[in-house]
């Protein structure tokens, strides 16, 4: 049985050419031992691609902040400022609107009074009587 033994070995060793009987025994004993690991039940998250992010130390985190919180500071001014501006415009333009359209409403009145008039005047001559023109 012995011999069987060392054949088995001598086998193995024979078919990984130039290796020493103990190199031929951890080839043939890695494959069990691999398929022995228990395996992780959480699977592993794949790696990010990208820049990564450094790491800011607090000092630096706090005067990042600040450096936003400024920039934003000044951006709700100008954006109050434009509203500020762009709502006085819309003031002024309504003053106007509303003074051209009371100046048309005149204009219309004005017109509605002239049309009564000339008909007035073209009636006497549809139904065929005249009248004298008044000289002044």
């Amino acid at each position: 049985m012995a011999m069987g033994g060392s054949q088995d070995l001598s086998s193995s060793a024979t078919s990984a050419p130039n290796c020493t009987i103990n190199e031929a025994r951890s080839q043939t004993q890695t494959p069990q031992t691999s398929t022995q690991l228990p395996q992780d039940p959480v699977p592993k998250a794949p790696k990010k691609r990208g820049r990564k992010r450094k790491q800011l130390d607090e000092k630096m985190q706090i005067e990042k902040r600040k450096k936003f919180l400024e920039r934003n500071r000044v951006a709700a001014n100008r954006c109050r400022e434009r509203k500020k501006t762009y709502v006085t415009n819309l003031e002024v333009k309504q003053k106007e609107v509303l003074a051209r359209n009371q100046y048309l409403l005149v204009e219309v009145e004005a017109l509605r009074e002239e049309i009564n008039v000339l008909k007035q005047l073209a009636y006497p001559i549809s139904t065929g009587q005249t009248r004298r023109i008044a000289s002044h």
